[in-house]
C-alpha cells in the first residue's frame, strides 16, 4: 500500500457517511423530478401551440400527476 495516498483520504464518521448518501440519494430524487417536470411541462407548452384537444388533456393528466394543484385556502 502507499501510506501517501492513505494520508490523503479524510477520515469521516459513519454518521457523515450515511448524511452524505442520504443527501446524495435526496439530490439525484430531485433531478430526476426536475427532469420530469421539463419535460412534462414541454410537451404541454408543444401540444397547446399545435396539439389536438385530446393530446393537450392527455399531457395535461401527466403534468397534474407531477404538480399537486392548490386547495384555495393554501
Amino acid at each position: 500500500m502507499n501510506k501517501e495516498k492513505i494520508n490523503e483520504v479524510p477520515m469521516v464518521t459513519l454518521d457523515e457517511l450515511v448524511s452524505g448518501i442520504t443527501n446524495h440519494n435526496k439530490l439525484m430524487t430531485l433531478e430526476a423530478r426536475v427532469k420530469a417536470l421539463e419535460a412534462a411541462g414541454n410537451n404541454l407548452a408543444l401540444l397547446m401551440l399545435n396539439g389536438t384537444t385530446s393530446e393537450i388533456r392527455s399531457a395535461l393528466t401527466e403534468w397534474r400527476k407531477l404538480v399537486a394543484t392548490k386547495k384555495d385556502n393554501e
